[in-house]
């Protein structure tokens, strides 16, 4: 059905209210005529409903966090599908990636009405496509500590809360890295598909969602300092300037040792894995 579209909301996201969903509603009906409304229950379930309905809809507009994006652009991947993007999330990334505004879901579907058809470039970890970055050491124990209770009491707080935690009794191992064959030491590593990170913030400043290769930011020595540097610097959108860190790029990155591994926000399991690159995966609307 050409005239309609699929909305698979996340009731669980921070900006969730049947009055601002009503509203989506009638906006996006401005041009897709039909929408349809599917709400998720548990974690998995934005995929699951996504590839359900994949023979009923050509568009599928996510309105949730960045990890309801992920798993619609999971189920998505490499398919003739619209796919478009509705922050309603606490730090909402990818709102900062796609230029909509992060914490105003209205304006951001009004601005989807106008948005332009592209097609954007996907990493890979292991299994799981992510759309904005994977991350691997201290943040991926720092979303592991986000729990659904800590954003409900300290809302865009609760990340800065989990860092400081982590931060307290952070021991990394080491890992060994190799991007494109070249070999790398590491305490930690985050793997940019795009260029905002935890907001609109900068973990490798040159990457882009619709290049063919992937920005890597190595922590390369080890301890609390250093890590505070780079944290500083991705801060300050500079992060490799700090001493601790390098940017480099690539297509296929193979992480040896073991660490935690999140993308776009959800953990999904430990080290080793091997990251690689999909240009051309997903078409996005914004």
């Amino acid at each position: 059905m050409k005239s309609s579209a699929l909305l698979i909301g996340n009731p669980a996201a921070g900006s969730f209210t049947e009055k601002t969903l009503a509203g989506i509603i009638e906006i996006l009906r401005q041009r897709y005529g039909k929408v349809e409304v599917q709400l998720t229950e548990k974690r998995g379930d934005a995929k699951e409903i996504a590839i359900n309905e994949l023979s009923r809809f050509n568009t599928f507009i996510a309105f949730g966090g960045d990890g309801t994006f992920n798993e619609v652009a999971n189920a998505l991947a490499f398919s003739d599908k619209m796919t478009a993007f509705i922050p309603g999330g606490t730090t909402n990334v990818l709102a900062y990636e796609f230029n909509l505004p992060p914490h105003d879901p209205l304006r951001a579907a009004k601005k989807i009405l106008t948005g332009t058809p592209q097609s954007i470039t996907l990493g890979k970890a292991g299994s799981r496509y992510f759309v904005s970055m994977a991350g691997i050491g201290f943040d991926a124990e720092t979303v592991c500590r986000v729990s659904p209770l800590l954003k409900k009491i300290s809302g865009k707080g609760a990340h800065i809360i989990a860092g400081l935690m982590t931060l307290a009794g952070y021991r990394p191992e080491r890992l060994e890295i190799t991007v494109d064959g070249r070999k790398y030491h590491a305490f930690g590593l985050i793997v940019s598909n795009g260029r905002c990170y935890a907001g609109p913030y900068h973990a490798c400043p040159s990457a882009d969602i619709r290049k063919d290769s992937l920005e890597i930011l190595i922590q390369t020595k080890p301890g609390r300092i250093a890590l505070v540097r780079t944290i500083t610097g991705v801060i300050r959108k500079s992060p490799d300037k700090g001493g601790g860190s390098i940017i480099v790029t690539g297509r296929k990155v193979s992480i040896g040792g073991r660490a935690p591994i999140q993308v776009d926000g959800e953990f999904i399991g430990f080290t080793p894995v091997e990251i690689t690159v999909h240009p051309e995966a997903l078409r996005v609307r914004y």
